[in-house]
């Protein structure tokens, strides 16, 4: 796997069928777990299934290309005192 360092530049895109559905620029991230992590808060309930990812270091000029699936949330819970 890739490295990343907290000071790279980082360039991630989520596409389904050729149409881009988030394309974002990060900095202050150190995994491709962190960027995952982003995306899927961003996009959360937009997209059902699997997506690809790709992800470019702009900083040390590589990048790679995946299945992305969006991590589900758990949602919050809202507890009542009777």
């Amino acid at each position: 796997m890739k490295k990343i360092f907290i000071t790279d530049r980082i360039f991630a895109t989520v596409s389904i069928c050729g149409r881009t559905l988030i394309n974002i620029a990060l900095e202050g991230i150190t995994s491709i777990n962190d960027v995952i992590r982003v995306l899927s808060e961003r996009i959360q309930g937009k997209i059902q299934g699997t997506a690809t990812l790709v992800v470019r270091n702009g900083s040390q000029g590589w990048s790679i290309k995946r299945l992305f699936r969006p991590v589900r949330q758990a949602e919050g819970i809202q507890l009542s005192l009777f």
